[in-house]
């Protein structure tokens, strides 16, 4: 009878198990997206950046909501309070960590959640009008 050969022995401190064209592969994808995150990051800052106080005293006014309240960390589902986060990831040049400190605390997955939430919950027209809006600070 034949012995099959164990394919982890040769594996030591990888964490893709594959052939050299396939790891390869895998390595200029990660990159590619690296890149791509740089890009975006870079684009965001060459914006001029609005003061989160602002745009938190603008999304208080337009929603008719304290700007207390939008900061307040108690308050789930106040759509002002993920339209403002949303308005300064956008807007701004804050961190989803800076912007979870910003709101009491909340931590950076869950700013991100809310910012993916609220900006597919608008169509791309009604998205150019918030900002515009929001522009008008």
């Amino acid at each position: 009878m034949r012995e099959v050969a164990n394919p982890f022995e040769a594996v030591q401190w990888q964490a893709v198990l594959g052939d050299e064209s396939f790891v390869q592969k895998l390595r200029d994808r990660v990159k590619g997206l690296r890149k791509q995150r740089q890009e975006i990051t870079s684009l965001r800052k060459a914006a001029a950046p609005i003061e989160p106080d602002r745009i938190l005293q603008r999304v208080a006014e337009r929603y008719r909501v304290d700007r207390e309240r939008l900061v307040a960390r108690g308050e789930r589902g106040l759509h002002a309070s993920n339209v403002a986060m949303w308005m300064i990831w956008e807007m701004g040049n804050k961190s989803l960590r800076e912007i979870g400190e910003l709101f009491g605390g909340l931590d950076y997955a869950a700013v991100a959640q809310r910012i993916r939430r609220t900006r597919s919950s608008h169509d791309s027209i009604a998205a150019r009008k918030l900002k515009a809006a929001m522009l008008n600070v």
